[in-house]
């Protein structure tokens, strides 16, 4: 019988084979501890994190998300993001029943629903409506638990209690108490159209009870006004018509002049335009107590270049008057010097003390 190999192809066999085994080794230890390509792909967490920092300077105002558009929110610098998802969470048929709803929207973190909560307005229609109950706490003690006709009898719906509503006769021991929970909860009834609003006045019930309404007007909510001396810039963007690079250039501005002794400073800046300053300036005051003094009789030259105005010729002849006469007692002796005109010295005379030199 032949043979298949010869003796010389079988030592040849018998060489290569451990090698192709080595090999095969070696490409599959290579493919195992190859690195894996990086996944680009972000977290949640990293994901939110990049929405706070986009929405620290938001332009709010007030809102319903049950009608809000996706344009509007984005017109307030909501995240293109948050705000998709916030009009998708209705095209699924849900609505926002409290503003609470608000913040199981994806993408929503707790600092930005802190940021919109004050500013969430939702319409009656959408508010979760009263159960009917057979008994409650108000029906117990007397009031009534069906509804009746109204009274016809003068009201002011801002400032009637529990009782004055049963009286009139035309709510519900249960309505009653939903009702003053409603005015409670958004700080009373701001006009006839807020309260006709209510999802507790029906249209007909309204009709019968306009011309017996008399409703006081709310006080105004205390405004508190910035200090644009202490100002940090999450206070200054929150302004309107001030932006994350116009509150940085304001505080280092501040801290050139020592401070700013008057609100039109402001309008220094390149980036603060005449409209822009308008919108805002009923919104701030400056605190000139806070001011930097200049000592303008013992001031180093370094200190004294840094203000911004301070120019290099009014600096020169500081210094060589300064070392001329030792000094100055009061702004009009810098005047007479030369060293400032009337309208200079005005600007500049807040930031300057004069103490006395000794002669």
């Amino acid at each position: 019988m032949a043979q298949l190999f010869t003796k010389r192809e079988i030592r040849g066999l018998a060489l290569l084979l451990p090698l192709l085994v080595m090999l095969a080794w070696v490409i599959t230890e290579a493919l195992h501890t190859a690195p894996s390509k990086p996944d680009n792909t972000p977290s949640p967490e990293v994901v939110f994190a990049q929405i706070d920092s986009i929405n620290q300077a938001l332009h709010l105002r007030q809102f319903d998300p049950n009608t809000v558009t996706y344009e509007e929110l984005r017109e307030m610098n909501i995240d293109k993001f948050v705000a998709r998802n916030i009009v998708k969470y209705r095209s699924t048929g849900r609505t926002f029943s409290i503003p609470e709803d608000v913040a199981i929207v994806y993408g929503i973190s707790d600092s930005l629903y802190a940021q919109l909560k004050p500013h969430i307005r939702i319409a009656s229609k959408y508010l979760p409506q009263p159960k009917t109950y057979a008994t409650d706490s108000l029906s117990n003690k007397g009031f009534p638990r069906k509804s009746r006709a109204f009274k016809r009898i003068a009201f002011d719906p801002n400032t009637l209690d529990a009782e004055g509503f049963y009286s009139l006769g035309c709510f519900t021991a249960r309505q009653v108490e939903a009702l003053v929970e409603y005015r409670e909860r958004n700080g009373g009834f701001r006009s006839l159209l807020e309260f006709a609003d209510c999802y507790l006045i029906s249209d007909t019930l309204y009709a019968a009870m306009e011309e017996f309404i008399t409703l006081s007007p709310l006080p105004e909510p205390e405004k508190i006004l910035v200090d644009i001396n202490s100002a940090d810039s999450t206070a200054l963007v929150a302004l309107p018509g001030i932006g994350p690079a116009s509150a940085v250039d304001i505080i280092t501005y501040r801290e050139r002049l020592g401070g700013y002794h008057s609100t039109e400073q402001l309008k220094d800046l390149a980036v603060i335009m005449d409209k822009n300053y308008d919108r805002f300036v009923k919104e701030i005051w400056c605190d000139s107590c806070k001011i930097r003094k200049i000592d303008i009789n013992f001031v180093a030259p370094k200190e004294l270049a840094r203000h911004p105005y301070m120019t290099a010729t009014r600096m020169r002849k500081i210094l060589k008057q300064r070392q001329k006469r030792g000094g100055w007692s009061t702004i009009e002796e810098m005047i007479k010097d030369d060293i400032f005109t009337e309208e200079e010295a005005a600007r500049i005379s807040p930031y300057l003390q004069f103490n006395p030199v000794e002669k």
